[in-house]
Order: structure tokens, then C-alpha cells, then sequence
């Protein structure tokens, strides 16, 4: 990644623009940190001390469950929240829906 890009990412405080959606930046080791975090390692990342800290990519996170910040532990939202099919049942009727009339809760 190059020093503007790291750059823009920080400044935006992980938000694509235009649209105002979620960003983060993947890491070589494959997790994610948030503009904040990356803000307040901004040096390590910089001089990529290690595969921990030498980043890939800013990428927008559309959809699916929170990541979580490597760094800091804070979430990074989706833009589109969970889709339906992966929220787990939580309720009775939940289940009633997707197992049929049949089954007594």
C-alpha cells in the first residue's frame, strides 16, 4: 500500500467517500484495523515492522457480521448489516417459520 492511500484512509476516519460507507485496512496477517488504529501506528505501518503491521489493502465492508479491530478490539459496522439468511433463529416463531407448523416450541 502506498503512503497516500494509507494517508487518504486515515484522514476519511474509515469512511468511503462518496457513499459514507465502512472502511478498513486488511494487514498481511489477514486481520482487519480500523482509521483510528491505524492513525495511532501510523509509523509501524509505514515502515512495515513485520508481517503484523505491513498493510494490503482499504477495503469497504459491505455486509456480514462486525469485524472486529486487531488493534483495539473496536467494531467496524457493515454498511448493509447481516443478511437475513445469516442471522442465526432466536425465536420461537424464528423457528416455527423454518421448520414448519409441525414443531411445538
Amino acid at each position: 500500500m502506498n503512503k497516500q492511500t494509507l494517508q487518504q484512509f486515515i484522514r476519511s476516519n474509515g469512511w468511503a467517500w462518496p457513499g459514507g460507507y465502512p472502511c478498513a485496512l486488511l494487514m498481511a496477517d489477514g486481520e482487519v484495523i480500523d482509521a483510528r488504529s491505524a492513525r495511532e501506528n501510523y509509523r509501524l505501518i509505514r515502515r512495515e515492522t513485520g508481517k503484523d503491521w505491513t498493510a494490503l489493502e482499504m477495503f469497504v465492508h459491505w455486509e456480514g457480521a462486525p469485524l472486529y479491530c486487531a488493534h483495539s478490539n473496536r467494531p467496524i459496522e457493515s454498511a448493509y448489516g447481516i443478511p437475513e439468511d445469516e442471522l442465526e433463529l432466536e425465536t420461537g416463531e424464528d423457528l416455527a417459520q423454518f421448520y414448519g407448523p409441525s414443531v411445538r416450541i
